[in-house]
């Protein structure tokens, strides 16, 4: 079984937008733990041209406001997940790259803000989904394989990695 939630703010683009971070438990369980838990992040407030230069989007900034507060809140929020979950699995979704060869291209301040989180040990992920990338994901309880994918449906890119079922989390 497969709980599905709402992710608001991936595209804050048309009122209404309420930005928010999700955390969502992934119910299928094994051997009592849970295999997976999901942290959904709402990237779109990191980017500060957004704020600065908007172009022709319209943002809804309604419980966004101060902005370097709820970034700091959110952080705070995800740090603690990763840190307390005790699933095998531990996935952070947003909707932008940090680092990409596309022509997205880098998210700084997911940079300089995120990715400390995501590579300090206490709170070690494996995966990171954003929006910007084809990608297709198969998942066990000791393995998963990832596929990224070109705009035609070729495979450009596998990655694979391995976890002890009796593994430490």
């Amino acid at each position: 079984m497969v709980l599905w939630a709402l992710l608001l703010g991936l595209l804050l683009v048309s009122p209404p937008a309420k930005a928010e971070l999700e955390r969502v438990e992934h119910a299928a369980k094994a051997g009592g733990r849970k295999m997976a838990e999901i942290f959904f992040v709402d990237t779109t407030p990191f980017v500060a041209n957004y704020f600065i230069d908007p172009k022709d989007h319209v943002y809804d900034w309604k419980g966004i406001s101060p902005r370097l507060h709820y970034i700091n809140n959110l952080l705070l929020e995800l740090e603690s997940g990763l840190r307390e979950s005790t699933a095998k699995w531990k996935i952070v979704v947003g909707h932008h790259t940090i680092k990409s060869a596309g022509h997205h291209g880098n998210t700084h301040e997911l940079a300089i803000h995120l990715l400390p989180i995501l590579q300090v040990e206490s709170t070690r992920n494996e995966i990171l989904f954003d929006g910007q990338g084809f990608m297709s994901v198969e998942m066990t309880e000791t393995d998963v394989d990832i596929k990224f994918y070109d705009v035609f449906g070729n495979a450009i890119y596998k990655w694979s990695t391995s976890k002890l079922i009796s593994s430490a989390m």
